[in-house]
């Protein structure tokens, strides 16, 4: 566990799932990402050639089933860095470098992260720090528990889903 970086480790060691600003759960998979990776495919939901966001995606099920499924590009967001570094990326390689002949070089070009709280990404959208990339799809599962965060959320969608964008879930 030394290699993780402190604030999970605080959480670790406080054997707790959450802690709210510090750590937000993301080394755990979630009921509702796998309700969601259901959901997606039993309506069929064409991510062929889209832009797809998964925010608090921890484990990245769903934009990992996005990829599988044909999205041109999917951006994962989580709050905790390290979730980014220690669970996301290795779930992603594991489930798609070599489907369906995807190489390093090409999943590479297929995805980007984010990390941090979502209203620090959407200033940095605003002030140019970071290039916007609107959505055709943005998931997100189990990422409201506190009313401050609403705000933040609403933010988030209307910055980053194009006019014509879809959120699941809805």
């Amino acid at each position: 566990l030394n290699h993780l970086g402190g604030n999970i480790l605080l959480a670790v060691e406080r054997g707790s799932d959450l802690i709210p600003k510090v750590y937000e759960g993301g080394l755990k998979i979630w009921e509702c990402s796998v309700d969601m990776l259901h959901f997606l495919s039993r309506e069929k939901v064409d991510f062929k050639d889209k832009i797809v966001m998964e925010i608090g995606c921890g484990a990245g099920l769903p934009g990992i089933y996005a990829l599988l499924s044909g999205a041109k590009k999917v951006i994962f967001q989580d709050f905790n860095e390290e979730v980014l570094r220690e669970v996301t990326l290795p779930n992603i390689l594991m489930n798609c470098v070599d489907a369906d002949d995807t190489d390093h070089e090409t999943l590479a070009s297929k995805v980007a992260f984010y990390s941090g709280d979502w209203m620090a990404l959407v200033e940095e959208i605003q002030s140019k720090t970071i290039a916007l990339e609107r959505c055709d799809i943005l998931l997100t599962c189990e990422t409201i528990y506190s009313t401050e965060s609403y705000q933040k959320l609403h933010a988030v969608l209307t910055t980053f889903l194009k006019p014509d964008g879809i959120m699941y879930p809805q």
